[in-house]
């Protein structure tokens, strides 16, 4: 260490160099610096010089504190200095990182407050404060002891304002600490529920469960999980732990899913719990068997059977529709209604007739101009195709002499005879053709009109 240099007065923020004094022959061509076993390297960023036979630390701390050495080496071989060592001197810290720690305690109970301090050389003094309601007073000497580089406090509330916070400060011959040790002395209560339980671990034999624990309520608390299996909520495993909430349960069915309940307990009582759950971990089911068919709710049930009866009335109604249509096709083909019928129902109802007269209905031909189709000599050229020819003159010695059946005669006869007796002439005997209805008067006249004649030789209707 450089000559200037008191080993026993160098603190933080100090420059520190050493020197390294080599006697080789043939002169050494190698120089290498040590702290403890770690070889030093030239870093001037971080405050470290190599230079010659001369070490630098620039603004050292705590940490540069410990022994450091030199290596020499030449062609006939190496040799280490003696080790020197470095103490930087440093005011008291507090050991424990962790700031503003919570104790609980009930009125008239005594806790033990532990300020555990860092420093070189060891503190020469402690001091305790209290803080309540911004109004800061020292706690009497006679209170805490001193033990090296740790001091007690015993604290006792009487009233609810012992409550609050607590300082700790520590002073050696370097100067006087900084930032104090502080500790919150609150009401025993129940404890705070854990934190950011997760599932860590889950197979099928078991599950992992971590967690943070929370406030303690003051009190030393112990952590507990109950395992429960869904849907039946029966109790599968009670795990506890008095050190950390981790818990681990075994031999579970993972075919199964649970509910994990977690929580905290100390001697106030037992705090909040949390729930997670888990998912049932199952491989696929291999069918070796029959497949059975799949339940089926009531309401499907019901919706189905109602679908299913809907279905059957509608093919129903269908059915019978097409049994009707079938049965009125069949009924027409077996007993066709007579072209007349269609065309003299409304006109024979319009007229009256005797009981015992007979209605004469002239058999129906295919075309639709005419029922009846009249030869004359020789066949004249149709101009018009709208008119039905109708010879007069020559209906009786040509339509007269036709052969007809005997039920079509009598009718015939009352178109061709000119002498029909007064009474028949005023009956209404109806003679229907293509849907034109004559009473026999108007027959009997038609007879004694004079011919039309056109320049076909025809007298023709319109078809209905």
């Amino acid at each position: 260490m450089g000559s200037s240099l008191n080993p026993g007065h160098i603190k933080e923020a100090d420059d520190v160099y050493f020197e390294c004094s080599v006697n080789a022959n043939p002169k050494g061509h190698r120089l290498m610096w040590y702290k403890g076993v770690h070889e030093i390297i030239h870093n001037a960023s971080s405050g470290i010089i190599l230079s010659d036979q001369s070490l630098v630390l620039q603004s050292v701390n705590r940490t540069a504190a410990g022994d450091y050495s030199c290596l020499a080496s030449n062609s006939e071989g190496s040799a280490t200095s003696n080790p020197v060592s470095l103490q930087v001197r440093y005011a008291p810290i507090c050991k424990l990182a962790e700031d503003g720690e919570v104790y609980g305690a009930l009125k008239q109970e005594t806790v033990l407050l532990h300020c555990a301090v860092d420093s070189n050389p060891a503190p020469s003094s402690f001091s305790w404060t209290f803080n309540s309601s911004g109004e800061q007073s020292q706690i009497s000497a006679g209170s805490y002891t001193k033990s090296g580089f740790t001091s007690t406090l015993r604290y006792t509330p009487v009233t609810d304002m012992d409550f609050g916070t607590i300082s700790c400060t520590a002073s050696n011959t370097v100067g006087r600490q900084e930032s104090p040790c502080v500790y919150k002395v609150v009401a025993a209560g129940k404890p705070m529920p854990l934190e950011n339980c997760t599932v860590t671990n889950q197979s099928a034999m078991g599950l992992q469960v971590d967690c943070l624990e929370g406030f303690d309520g003051g009190l030393p608390q112990v952590f507990y999980m109950e395992v429960l299996e869904l849907p039946s909520l029966l109790i599968k495993a009670n795990i506890s732990s008095n050190t950390t909430p981790v818990f681990e349960a075994r031999d579970l069915d993972g075919r199964s899913s649970y509910a994990l309940k977690i929580y905290a307990a100390n001697a106030k009582g037992r705090g909040d719990e949390i729930t997670i759950y888990t998912v049932a971990l199952r491989s696929p089911d291999k069918f070796t068997g029959p497949i059975t068919s799949l339940p089926l709710s009531p309401m499907l049930a019901s919706l189905m059977a109602l679908t299913g009866l809907l279905c059957a009335a509608v093919c129903g109604v269908i059915t019978a529709l097409y049994r009707r249509h079938v049965s009125r096709r069949h009924d027409l083909d077996k007993h066709p209604p007579s072209a007349n019928a269609l065309y003299m129902q409304r006109s024979m109802d319009s007229f009256s007739k005797p009981e015992s007269l007979n209605t004469y209905t002239a058999t129906p031909k295919l075309d639709y101009c005419s029922q009846y189709e009249l030869k004359i000599d020789g066949e004249v050229e149709e101009t018009d195709p709208d008119i039905i020819p109708c010879h007069y003159d020559k209906k009786c010695s040509n339509y007269c002499k036709l052969p007809l059946p005997d039920s079509e005669a009598e009718a015939l006869r009352l178109y061709c005879d000119p002498s029909l007796p007064p009474s028949m002439s005023s009956q209404s005997i109806s003679v229907v053709n293509r849907g034109v209805t004559a009473r026999s008067a108007d027959i009997a006249s038609a007879r004694f009109r004079p011919e039309v004649v056109t320049t076909s030789r025809r007298v023709k209707e319109s078809c209905i």
